[in-house]
């Protein structure tokens, strides 16, 4: 019994304080878009962004994600792209609302053996745009220089938006 109390005592040393709060996680799904929120009960601030995988149809697992950042004060948007590893790195990844949209350029960030990651800030016409795009295309160069394309649903994005930027 002694034991069990040096355990139970040990265990809730070293748990911390009672009053120390962990993060508390949130998801709400729009079609397509995942928006993902962190609440953290010690600084009772919100962080949220808004997430896509996607899937080929012959592979099981994701071979790219897109994730879009709340607003900054200037009314920046971060967005982040995964992508595959095995990429021509000097190109960028762009990300287009539909055929007829030229693009957004994303600058690769670093590499790891499974996936590189690209970021770009963009105005909130961007947003707009991508918002009004039905089905949209990310773009690369694999390491032999061959165009790589991956669809991009925009159905859901508005609201996804929209619930994002309420949950401030």
């Amino acid at each position: 019994m002694r034991r069990l109390l040096l355990v139970s005592t040990v265990s809730l040393l070293l748990a911390g304080p009672a009053s120390t709060q962990s993060p508390q996680k949130s998801t709400a799904t729009f079609d397509d878009w995942t928006v993902s929120c962190v609440f953290d009960g010690e600084t009772k601030k919100q962080a949220c962004e808004i997430i896509q995988v996607q899937m080929l149809p012959e592979q099981a697992a994701p071979v790219s994600q897109i994730t879009i950042g709340a607003p900054t004060t200037e009314k920046l948007y971060k967005i982040l792209i995964q992508v595959p590893a095995n990429i021509w790195i000097p190109n960028g990844v762009k990300l287009a609302a539909d055929e007829k949209d030229s693009g957004s350029m994303a600058a690769f960030r670093w590499c790891v053996s499974t996936r590189c990651l690209a970021d770009m800030e963009v105005k909130e016409e961007i947003i707009r745009k991508l918002q009004a795009g039905g089905t949209g295309r990310l773009s690369f160069k694999d390491s032999s220089q061959a165009d790589f394309v991956i669809a991009v649903s925009f159905k859901g994005l508005p609201d996804a938006l929209s619930y994002m930027g309420k949950q401030k």
